[in-house]
């Protein structure tokens, strides 16, 4: 059917339903950890380095953990102020206190370079390395910056060479040294091999945090586990017309497995792979929701080699007090978290 406009009506719907099932990454609830590491953040930004170099923190976590969610989300707390800083010469400066960049596995240059393209909007492609951390600072000086936020750390790994490594390391006690900002380094399990490349660097570093999954064992994990869960099916039911009861235990407990332990991450691309399954079918009359049919089917497409064990088809032990769980999670905790969902979350 066409609309009028060119379009087909029955296609626009689709693309319609399929942008707000893979809005569900759009979900996130503040746990107490969250919480807790945004605070630690925040004390970078607000750290007096004048007496010292500037303060590290090594955050850690598996791919699919909510890294760069909870960093994205921290950022918005410190948006650039535009020509917010008036020179006592007249000269007006954007105050940005804080800045994310990505390492870049094309080498250290190439990630300066970036710097200071984005601190700058500059090319400096052409520019000597060190001369370009000079400029970094500058920038970084004039912009009243407080902290740097690295992503990706463990790219500084790829080719596996101590002096790439060391020659990482160097670079953010450079950085260090200047005592104007702080460094907030982020990546998985192999961003420890750049810090412990330097011994003076891995001193500096005030505290190594982790992004983790949720323990389902643990009732206070499981409980925000299922939080993040119902926020899901709750998107998921704006398209389908009713929830699909991903928090019931039977089913929670398996997103959990198959989540490599409750990594909210790989749960959400999981279930929105699962919720598109069910749109292909939506063509037929009936209800439709996501069901382990659909859970399981989206577990074995993910899978690089097919067939042996899938948490959707085998039989699960569900932890007994999930379920008390589940039906005693009060209005009142959720509500109080209801606006954290419409944040972004990109796992």
């Amino acid at each position: 059917m066409n609309d009028g406009n060119g379009a087909d009506a029955s296609s626009t719907s689709y693309e319609a339903r399929k942008a707000a099932v893979e809005s569900i990454r759009s979900i996130f609830v503040e746990y107490d950890r969250i919480t807790e590491l945004k605070q630690e953040f925040a004390d970078l930004v607000t750290r007096d380095n004048a007496a010292s170099e500037g303060g590290i923190i090594l955050l850690t976590g598996a791919p699919g953990s909510g890294k760069t969610q909870l960093i994205t989300d921290f950022i918005r707390n410190y948006p650039a102020q535009p020509r917010a800083i008036v020179k006592p010469n007249g000269d007006v400066a954007d105050r940005i206190p804080v800045v994310s960049f990505e390492v870049s596995d094309l080498g250290l240059k190439a990630m300066t370079e970036d710097m200071f393209a984005k601190l700058s909007g500059l090319d400096a492609s052409a520019e000597r390395r060190k001369d370009i951390e000079q400029d970094i600072v500058h920038y970084a000086r004039e912009m009243e910056t407080r902290l740097f936020i690295f992503e990706e750390v463990h790219s500084a790994t790829q080719d596996r060479q101590p002096k790439t490594l060391a020659a990482y390391a160097r670079f953010f006690k450079r950085m260090s040294n200047k005592s104007m900002f702080s460094l907030l380094l982020v990546g998985t399990e192999e961003a420890k091999q750049v810090v412990a490349a330097s011994r003076e660097l891995e001193r500096r570093v005030l505290a190594t945090l982790e992004v983790s999954g949720f323990d389902w064992n643990d009732a206070n994990e499981r409980e925000d586990f299922l939080e993040i869960l119902d926020g899901i099916d709750e998107r998921l039911a704006t398209v389908f017309g009713r929830k699909s009861g991903l928090v019931e235990p039977n089913v929670a407990v398996r997103i959990h497995r198959a989540a490599e332990g409750g990594t909210i991450g790989l749960a959400a691309r999981l279930i929105e792979r699962a919720a598109i399954l069910v749109l292909r079918e939506m063509e037929a009359p009936g209800d439709h929701s996501v069901t382990l049919t659909h859970l399981a089917r989206a577990y074995e497409s993910q899978r690089l080699t097919k067939g042996g064990f899938n948490p959707f088809t085998a039989d699960m032990e569900v932890v007994p007090q999930a379920a008390a769980a589940t039906k005693g999670r009060s209005a009142t905790r959720r509500g109080s978290r209801a606006a954290a969902r419409d944040r972004n979350f990109r796992p």
